[in-house]
């Protein structure tokens, strides 16, 4: 694709209408705009607008920023190489990437209808790659010299160098799935769909509806969840939600998994297999248990 403009050395991408250009800044025609004095991008409806950094910027060189601006009710986002924060504010969403080129440039933002979407290409912390002279796999950078008769490796587990950090209106609904680095996710008091895999890790505020799938060595935390609650844990993860009085619970368990709900639920079906273990404070109505092998289902008020 060909830039629409080139201004001080940096290309903007759009498929958006531009209707001019005052100094460093790209106007379109909703009303959408990209300065590349500042980097920022306020993009107010359909379609994408990128800004590129100038060209001979090292990837590995030092860190820039984009931000974008829109205005929409649902949120996703899938397969990034980086640490993700969301916490609630205003009345639009608004994203700030920052950190190395490669990494910026590697995330994607576009509106469709009322949903804001962010894609990487990477594959939820399974991808190889090159970054800053070191061979990356997953989240584990490998770096060291090789000579004859004589390998040196050093291996670090630092959390990916991009971050992503976006304020959203409370009650956006929210899809997380495939993100390497830490995820952070403030009182957003919303439906919340979290996939977590490898050993990533979340930590959650506070939220309306919770469908938590958590795998292989992954942990999920959250501090409340008022309504209802779909929770898949398998392999070695870990889901504990600290609190909640919810109307539905819906919890299903292997493999050496944990599920722990440290609230109140009406109704709940329970289902733990392998050598996993669901435990839960109190459950109004009689739950549906079903467990095999050396699984474990505790109710505390009913046991």
């Amino acid at each position: 694709m060909r830039p629409i403009a080139t201004i001080n050395k940096v290309p903007v991408y759009s498929d958006k209408r531009m209707t001019g250009i005052n100094n460093t800044r790209v106007n379109f025609s909703d009303g959408s705009y990209a300065d590349v004095s500042t980097m920022e991008v306020m993009n107010k409806g359909e379609g994408f607008i990128t800004l590129k950094s100038p060209p001979g910027e090292s990837a590995s060189g030092k860190s820039v920023t984009k931000t974008e601006t829109l205005k929409a009710s649902r949120l996703s986002i899938a397969d990034v190489d980086a640490s993700l924060d969301i916490q609630p504010g205003g009345t639009e969403i608004v994203i700030t990437l920052t950190g190395p080129k490669s990494g910026v440039d590697d995330i994607t933002i576009k509106q469709q209808g009322d949903e804001v979407i962010l894609k990487g290409s990477g594959d939820g912390g399974n991808n190889i790659r090159m970054a800053g002279g070191s061979l990356v796999i997953g989240n584990i950078s490998v770096g060291g010299s090789f000579r004859s008769n004589h390998v040196s490796i050093n291996v670090s587990g630092n959390e990916p160098e991009t971050k992503i950090t976006i304020t959203v209106p409370i009650g956006t609904m929210t899809d997380v799935s495939g993100v390497v680095g830490k995820t952070t996710i403030g009182d957003i008091l919303s439906w919340l769909t979290l996939v977590q895999s490898g050993q990533g890790k979340a930590e959650v505020g506070r939220i309306t509806h919770g469908d938590l799938v958590a795998s292989g060595q992954s942990e999920i935390r959250v501090k409340e969840i008022s309504t209802r609650i779909i929770a898949q844990v398998s392999g070695q993860s870990e889901v504990h939600v600290e609190s909640g009085k919810i109307v539905t619970l819906n919890a299903t368990a292997s493999g050496q998994s944990k599920f722990h709900f440290n609230g109140e639920a009406t109704d709940a079906t329970l289902t733990a297999s392998g050598q996993s273990d669901i435990e839960v404070a109190h459950v109004t109505n009689r739950p549906v248990r079903s467990r095999s092998g050396q699984a474990e289902i505790t109710v505390r008020n009913r046991d």
